[in-house]
């Protein structure tokens, strides 16, 4: 139980920093780590990964500055990129599919996109086809290339028994 509850912690505070690492872009839109994190988290904690996301969006709606660009408020979770941070909750359901593979962390992807584009077309009052645009081309590419990442991390680190949990 106790290493379970560090376990909780330290993958809580990886999604914290991995939210705060911005890389800025030509077109306005900074990329994130944050999908990343949420990968990472689902791989290693896999059934308990939701428990280390929902304590990120519960720090975060108090106020703390967790959020990308040391956002924070329940402001942020109802504001226009609310509904990718809904997405990284409900993402972790995929943790309970009856296979592990890289699949999981596409599907888990799907759903954040999902959820977060709905979110730009509620908030933002905008079409479909605007919300993709914005919400979903300019990132496609490098949030798969974090699945890849972070799934071969995770197999890496259990081919070498260096995994964190057995």
């Amino acid at each position: 139980m106790k290493n379970k509850i560090t376990l909780l912690g330290l993958f809580t505070a990886f999604l914290i920093v991995t939210s705060w690492i911005k890389i800025p872009t030509p077109f306005g839109i900074p990329f994130t780590l944050q999908v990343f994190g949420v990968i990472l988290t689902i791989y290693f904690l896999k059934k308990d990964a939701w428990k280390a996301v929902l304590i990120y969006i519960l720090l975060g709606a108090i106020g703390l500055p967790v959020f990308a660009g040391f956002g924070g408020g329940i402001s942020v979770i109802f504001g226009p990129t609310g509904g990718y941070i809904i997405g990284f909750l409900l993402a972790t359901l995929v943790a309970y599919l009856p296979f592990e593979n890289i699949i999981n962390g596409f599907l888990a992807i799907a759903i954040i996109y999902i959820f977060g584009i709905t979110g730009l077309i509620f908030k933002l009052d905008i079409s479909l086809i605007k919300a993709i645009n914005i919400g979903f081309l300019p990132f496609i590419l490098f949030d798969s290339l974090k699945v890849i990442l972070g799934y071969y991390t995770y197999k890496l680190t259990q081919k070498y028994e260096i995994g964190i949990i057995k």
